[in-house]
């Protein structure tokens, strides 16, 4: 049970890195086009 709980906190870290990173790339990309 401890170890179903772990893995399913890991996929959740995971999909919330990935989130984390495809928001980063956003602001990013949109940063770049106001400033040119």
């Amino acid at each position: 049970m401890r170890a179903s709980r772990f893995i399913r906190s890991r996929n959740t870290g995971s999909l919330l890195n990935s989130a984390v990173i495809s928001l980063t790339a956003t602001v990013h990309s949109l940063t770049v086009c106001s400033a040119s």
